[in-house]
């Protein structure tokens, strides 16, 4: 349908939609570099798809969305290749997308949890590449935004664990900062955000952070 009508929005959205379940489900098969790197190019598809879309409806704030998640996931595939460069480069692109969507909606909760979620992308991957003090202030923002969530935003597991997420990633900054005691802090503040979330949910998927992972953490850490 595409193919024949390559401007019809509700095909293309659509179309998009399943080239990024399909990444999502690849990246969270298992942490092989085989699985990423189908992940990154079923993701590709789908941005490309978002991204031309989006150029023709400018003022179409959930497609902007669209776009800056997708690129969001092709930098977490691009880090879990070894590629951290490029990672931060789809990261800050995705969290320029989703400021300009705050400030434009600042009200709106879904764009607000989006923002925080990426800055927390951010941060690891600001941390791969080397920029110890940009992953600090990336994942200090991302744990600001989160807790400035009102209660109701904060219902689904999904937001829970981003929040829960951005608190380890925090501490793993703060850990290569060398800021020793406040990183034991920030793993202790996260660990029964995953236990609870581990009591609900079971074993969240390959790659996504555990339990045990933030115990593992605070053993190191102290």
């Amino acid at each position: 349908i595409v193919a024949r009508s390559p401007d019809d929005r509700d095909a293309g959205l659509q179309l998009s939609t399943n080239y990024t379940t399909l990444g999502e489900y690849l990246m969270q098969r298992d942490m092989s570099a085989a699985s990423a790197q189908q992940a990154l190019d079923s993701f590709e598809k789908g941005l490309a798809l978002l991204q031309r879309l989006s150029d023709k409806n400018p003022l179409n704030t959930a497609l902007a969305r669209h776009v800056a998640v997708t690129r969001d996931s092709i930098g977490s595939c691009l880090l879990r290749l070894h590629k951290p460069g490029d990672a931060v480069a789809q990261h800050q692109r995705a969290l320029q997308i989703m400021n300009e969507l705050v400030a434009k909606d600042p009200a709106s909760t879904t764009f607000r949890i989006d923002q925080a979620g990426i800055s927390g992308a951010l941060s690891e991957a600001l941390r791969a590449a080397g920029d110890v003090q940009g992953a600090v202030a990336a994942a200090r923002t991302a744990v600001g935004g989160f807790d400035a969530l009102p209660p109701n935003a904060l219902q689904e597991s999904d937001t829970r664990y981003r929040q829960a997420l951005s608190r380890f990633q925090l501490g793993d900054a703060l850990l290569t900062a060398k800021q020793r005691p406040a990183a034991c802090e920030t793993y202790r503040q996260a660990l029964p955000m995953f236990e609870a979330l581990e009591k609900e949910l079971g074993d969240t998927g390959a790659g996504n952070v555990q339990a045990a992972t933030v115990r593992e953490a605070i053993k190191r850490c102290e």
